[in-house]
């Protein structure tokens, strides 16, 4: 380049060129080790600030949720993650899907794993936004607290919100969907509803007719039983007392089943008195009975010493401890045979002989105690 070229001197360009390399050689280094420190720092400023799809792993306790939208529609499902994070030595409270209100949320999946001495949950919702404008789900809150004790750990995540789109447009929402045509006018059904019903109850109620008199007309062509008399209750009763006496009756005789036997002798006694003759002799002892049939009339004077020597000996037997022979026994219940035979009401008697063999037992058993009692019997 010559000087007439450019105006200036040679020797004064290659002053330049050389002040220039100079700087160049010791500004281009600094420069270099300035523009590495701007990408660390900015870098290490990223990692920190910026939001990851999940919280580091250093961290010892932590919450995150990730919608992975901004803009959602009504009522359409989209998925979100709710990602937790804390240290094993922790222990946290259990998730609550309240948390993620107003959203409604349905739990898809559940997932854990450990890294670097931490646990971390994954749970996945499908959620819908059933708000017409937007959503805005507040922070949710972590709680743990360590298993050797110590003070609570929270920790809260960031609230988002999310704009609700609707399926048709406000300002030209479009023709309204009409049906195809008019619904035909319902008939009326009450007077066929309260007909049916009337035709109910009048069938239900012929069939109840019908059986009541079914019923009846059964009843009548029953025969009716005979009425029972208290001189055939009380040959009953005996009757079967003499089958049930104990086998072994003096010294050899069981003493409680002696009092059973006696007991049930003397019961018998007062429920024929009751029923013959209207008293009530199980409230009064057996001098009272005596003395209550004396006012009324009716009895011999050796219909009465039978009776008090009937309940004295069951007394004797019952509360003297007196253990009777098998005689004694028998002779006993023939009394009672005797007594009820010559008291009984002989027209009752005679209206049931043909229908009511309790009677007729009574007859034969009367009868036949009679024959042991008279003069020159062998169980005399």
């Amino acid at each position: 380049m010559s000087r007439r070229a450019t105006g200036k001197p040679i020797s004064w360009l290659m002053v330049r060129g050389m002040a220039t390399w100079r700087v160049a050689t010791v500004a281009l280094p600094v420069l270099a080790w300035f523009a590495v420190a701007t990408f660390l720092t900015s870098a290490a400023a990223t990692e920190n600030d910026a939001p990851a799809d999940r919280p580091s792993p250093r961290l010892e306790i932590a919450l995150h949720l990730a919608a992975g939208t901004e803009q959602v529609e009504l009522g359409k499902a989209f998925t979100l993650t709710v990602v937790r994070l804390w240290s094993r030595d922790l222990k946290p409270e259990t998730w609550r899907d309240e948390q993620l209100a107003p959203l409604v949320a349905r739990p898809v999946d559940v997932t854990r794993r450990e890294v670097d001495g931490c646990v971390e949950e994954v749970r996945r919702f499908r959620c819908f936004a059933f708000s017409l404008d937007e959503v805005t789900v507040p922070a949710p809150v972590i709680r743990a607290r360590p298993r050797t004790g110590g003070p609570e750990r929270v920790a809260r995540g960031r609230g988002f919100r999310l704009q609700v789109s609707r399926l048709l447009d406000p300002a030209a929402p479009g023709a309204a969907e009409l049906p195809g045509g008019l619904l035909p006018q319902p008939a009326a059904a009450l007077p066929w509803m309260t007909g049916g019903a009337a035709a109910l109850v009048l069938l239900g109620f012929l069939i109840w007719i019908v059986r009541w008199w079914a019923r009846r007309r059964a009843a009548r062509a029953m025969p009716k039983p005979p009425d029972v008399t208290p001189h055939a209750r009380a040959f009953e009763r005996l009757h079967r007392l003499r089958a049930g006496l104990p086998e072994s009756l003096g010294e050899h005789a069981n003493p409680d089943e002696l009092e059973a036997c006696y007991q049930e002798a003397a019961v018998l006694m007062r429920d024929y008195l009751d029923e013959r003759y209207a008293l009530d002799p199980r409230q009064k002892t057996a001098g009272e009975c005596l003395a209550a049939l004396h006012t009324k009339g009716g009895l011999e004077d050796a219909q009465r010493d039978l009776l008090a020597e009937y309940f004295a000996h069951c007394d004797l037997v019952r509360f003297g401890a007196f253990v009777p022979a098998a005689t004694d026994a028998e002779r006993q219940l023939e009394a009672a045979t005797r007594f009820v035979e010559e008291t009984r009401e002989e027209q009752a008697c005679d209206a049931v002989d043909a229908q009511d063999p309790a009677c007729a037992k009574g007859k034969v058993t009367a009868q036949k105690a009679a024959a042991d009692a008279a003069p020159g019997s062998d169980r005399s």
